[in-house]
């Protein structure tokens, strides 16, 4: 009980326990443990549990055993930038137990002012980089906090293996990626939560390709997103849109996806398939936008799960949006096809205003 230890930023001293995010204090609690938690130091060998303000949690040696640390988050960089003529500030922050690279854009005049967070979710080869500048015109000139993160395995997160994982089995891989990064989601609105000076109001997600699907899988399971957005995404029914997708034949991976959806696969499938969780999206707005001549994710899912959506709303459908483009076909190039244009992402941003600034066409409703 009189040990000193420190570990992730979660610091032990006799009966003291604090934790920081790098230099700063989130937490620090002494003596007796709070009401409401409990802190135990250490009892047998490195097992301990210390209380982080919300709940107690538990390290096994040494190790963080559930999402206690999923706010707590570790900044890099803040700086000023000047684009279109309004000043933004760019903040590089690593968020959660997984240190998610997080990119955070805002208007400086933002200060004191409410407003919303769209956390913004790149396609599979991108990264969050590629995707805050492809962005036109940026939500933080339209009131929002932009909160960009890499996907497991993508940008900062990019490991050796990947590229071969791909190869090897790309339904397993892809489903992690899926999976994994739905929970940084929540552990990103964890962070912009417990960030009071920028005033968040309401928090959404919108994603490209893999992002959207990640985008429509996290609001599933945080009831704390307003509105998400998907565009020429595969959005559900995981297998049939793993086992239509011409994307891995296009790379020269492995295509036997019957074989490669094993047991354990299927697991999460039933576990996490938006398709098989309706109620979860509890009549909250969704935009699912995709290109029937698209090959790559296709346009079944989004017509599948809107179709089942507005029959789950009821009077309440019209928070439902599908936009089924008639895009050029291109059998060449497939890429062609999956690609939206500058000109329908505009939808997107329509619907997002609609309901996280509160506007219409422009007007205040």
């Amino acid at each position: 009980r009189n040990d000193t230890w420190e570990m992730l930023g979660v610091r032990c001293n006799g009966s003291n326990v604090s934790v920081r995010a790098g230099s700063a204090a989130v937490f620090h609690a002494g003596g007796v443990p709070p009401a409401s938690g409990r802190i135990g130091l250490y009892a047998n060998g490195n097992d301990c549990t210390y209380f982080d303000n919300v709940k107690a949690a538990t390290l096994v040696d040494g190790r963080p055993a559930d999402e206690a640390l999923a706010a707590v988050a570790v900044p890099e960089e803040k700086r000023e930038e000047e684009i279109d003529g309004a000043k933004l500030v760019v903040e590089r922050v690593k968020i959660g137990k997984n240190r998610v690279p997080s990119l955070l854009i805002y208007e400086k005049s933002r200060a004191g002012r409410p407003g919303p967070a769209v956390i913004e979710l790149h396609a599979w080869g991108e990264s969050k980089s590629v995707k805050a500048r492809r962005l036109a015109p940026r939500p933080a000139l339209r009131g929002y906090v932009e909160a960009h993160i890499d996907l497991m395995g993508h940008g900062e997160r990019a490991g050796p293996d990947l590229m071969q994982r791909a190869k090897d089995n790309f339904p397993r891989l892809g489903m992690d990626i899926l999976k994994t990064t739905a929970y940084d989601v929540n552990a990103v609105i964890d962070y912009l939560d417990n960030r009071k000076d920028l005033g968040i109001t309401k928090i959404g997600a919108a994603g490209y390709s893999m992002g959207g699907g990640v985008a429509v899988l996290a609001m599933t399971l945080d009831n704390r997103i307003a509105a998400a957005a998907a565009v020429n995404s595969g959005v559900c029914d995981y297998g049939a849109s793993i086992s239509n997708s011409v994307y891995g034949a296009l790379q020269g991976w492995r295509t036997d996806a019957g074989r490669q959806i094993d047991s354990a696969l299927q697991a999460d499938y039933a576990m996490l398939d938006p398709l098989l969780h309706l109620d979860n999206f509890q009549r909250r707005p969704l935009f699912l936008m995709c290109n029937r001549h698209d090959r790559i994710a296709g346009c079944e899912s989004s017509i599948l799960l809107a179709g089942k959506l507005a029959s789950v709303y009821g009077a309440e459908s019209n928070r439902i949006e599908l936009v089924v483009n008639e895009g050029p076909r291109n059998d060449g190039d497939p890429m062609l096809s999956h690609m939206p244009d500058i000109e329908t992402l505009k939808l997107v941003d329509r619907f997002l205003d609609k309901h996280l600034l509160g506007t219409e066409h422009g007007t205040a409703r």
